[in-house]
């Protein structure tokens, strides 16, 4: 279960308040060490290592333990034991709350309960949408792609909340990021994020904090170039002849690409929503 997901669920239910559920995200992630911090931890990888890997798992499908096998840095016995320590000491955003006393064990299994019902149904819409639109493998691609790309370079847990078959841009999400794809249906795919989540996908690529008053939009074009040519990677393997071109970056209010048939993907994270688009040529 999303700790992201649950939290904010939390919070929209207004059970705990935002001061609480970032103490208790905060623990989790300290209590939660990724793979790659405990073989530095356990002494199998070194931080120059796991560095590495992590800058190749942007081009590949390979976990970070599975790529670290297959270059011969960890043998499978290592990666076993650590998956297993693993597994053995993490913690979920529920746990960390009866710990604290900010919620008992049977109103926290209460709410865990109503909400995986709630995502039942939310998962069950969205997919049931996403095959309704046009291009809808293409869309689930770049999708997946997109959520994977936060998930390994920007080290945020991403979830698909809603999707909207007649999108609309956001006043509250000014910085905007397309692609166009080209193949036998042409379409464009990007998203829409405000100022801080462009400063943790540049942060992320570069390795250095930005300057607050700086809004780096290069990055976000850098981050989506990324994502899609690794999408349409899956799709020439399915024999599909197609070319990403050069991203480009928007601020809402300036000239946009005419476009028709726009889907709106809303995406949350741990620090808020953006919206994923696709839309196809006029």
């Amino acid at each position: 279960m999303s700790a992201t997901l649950f939290g904010q669920y939390l919070r929209e239910r207004n059970v705990i308040s935002p001061e609480r559920l970032k103490a208790a995200s905060d623990e989790v992630r300290r209590r939660n060490r990724s793979l790659g911090q405990l073989a530095i931890d356990s002494g199998y990888l070194t931080q120059a290592e796991v560095s590495e890997l992590n800058h190749a798992q942007r081009t590949t499908d390979m976990m970070l333990g599975e790529l670290a096998v297959k270059r011969a840095l960890l043998s499978q016995d290592d990666l076993e034991r650590l998956i297993i320590l693993q597994k053995a000491t993490q913690v979920s955003l529920a746990q960390v709350l009866v710990e604290s006393g900010d919620f008992s064990e049977t109103h926290i299994r209460e709410l865990e309960l109503d909400y995986l019902e709630k995502q039942k149904l939310t998962r069950k819409l969205c997919e049931r949408i996403l095959t309704e639109i046009p291009q809808s493998e293409s869309v689930q691609l770049c999708l997946n792609e997109l959520i994977k790309g936060l998930q390994r370079i920007c080290k945020q847990v991403v979830a698909v909340n809603a999707i909207e078959k007649e999108g609309q841009l956001k006043q509250s999400l000014p910085y905007v990021v397309l692609q166009k794809v080209s193949g036998p249906s042409s379409f464009h795919f990007g998203f829409a994020v405000c100022s801080d989540q462009v400063q943790k996908i540049s942060t992320a690529l570069t390795g250095t904090e930005q300057n607050q008053a700086y809004i780096p939009v290069k990055a976000i074009e850098h981050f989506s170039d990324i994502v899609v040519k690794n999408a349409c990677a899956k799709m020439q393997q399915e024999k599909e002849n197609v070319v990403s071109h050069q991203p480009k970056a928007f601020f809402i209010g300036e000239q946009m690409p005419a476009y028709r048939d726009m889907v709106g993907v809303n995406m949350v994270t741990e620090d808020g929503s953006f919206e994923a688009m696709f839309f196809t040529d006029p």
